[in-house]
């Protein structure tokens, strides 16, 4: 129940990794890492046809107000997006079978993984290090609290709804899976 509800509720892919880690670690939980990276990879991967679909939709509202300018399909669909679907689909295809894209043997394909994995961590570790860096608390202050409030209040709907949809929906998941 925890890789779940960290998956679905924090927004983060690194902080779901990071939390479950912690989770797994804490309470000597195998499978929470597990189960809430997937969760929040799948999260990932409904983007693929939820942001377009937004896009398009809100797109054809403002479309019909301004009837001489052309519409463009390309727009609606954010470049991070197609990237991730790339990636998601390379990493699948490479992990089926045992020699990778007919190229590769097991062995080395799993090099490739590592070395990926270690480099996107590292990016990640200088990324959020560089955001931490730039975050002056001076700042936060001359924001103020309503901010802060309505981040808290967020971060609280969000939790909640996640607890309530895995009470509903994911009791017959983690039975199949044989983890309740």
């Amino acid at each position: 129940m925890a890789g779940l509800f960290l998956g679905t509720s924090i927004h983060e892919t690194a902080q779901v990794a990071g939390a479950g880690l912690m989770y797994q670690a804490q309470y000597n939980d195998p499978v929470a890492l597990d189960i809430a990276t997937i969760t929040k990879l799948v999260r990932n991967l409904s983007m693929i046809a939820v942001i377009p679909a937004i896009g398009i939709i809100f797109s054809e509202d403002d479309q019909n107000s301004e009837s001489q300018s052309k519409f463009a399909w390309l727009a609606m669909i954010p470049w991070f997006i197609v990237g991730f679907g790339i990636m998601s689909a390379i990493r699948s295809i490479g992990d089926l079978g045992e020699t990778p894209f007919g190229l590769l043997t097991t062995a080395q394909w799993d090099h490739i993984v590592d070395i990926t994995k270690t480099t996107a961590e590292k990016l990640l570790l200088i990324a959020m290090s560089a955001v931490g860096l730039t975050s002056l608390l001076k700042g936060m202050r001359e924001v103020g609290l309503k901010p802060f409030l309505l981040a808290l209040f967020a971060a609280t709907l969000v939790g909640i709804v996640s607890i309530f949809g895995i009470f509903l929906l994911a009791e017959n998941l983690l039975t199949a899976l044989n983890i309740a």
